[in-house]
């Protein structure tokens, strides 16, 4: 595992917590639940670069 890789769990963890304590009524599966169903919707999604006419 990279360097940037456990930097990225890292704050993720931290996201985790603090928004854990910020919302009390929320469990880390409501969290994980709301990541997976943003991630679903990113990866369907098409990028294009600019001025390619698509």
């Amino acid at each position: 595992m990279i360097i940037s890789n456990i930097l990225q769990l890292i704050i993720y963890n931290l996201i985790n917590i603090i928004m854990l304590e910020d919302h009390p009524e929320l469990e880390n599966e409501d969290i994980q639940a709301a990541m997976q169903y943003a991630a679903d919707l990113v990866s369907e999604e098409q990028v294009f670069e600019a001025g390619t006419g698509a």
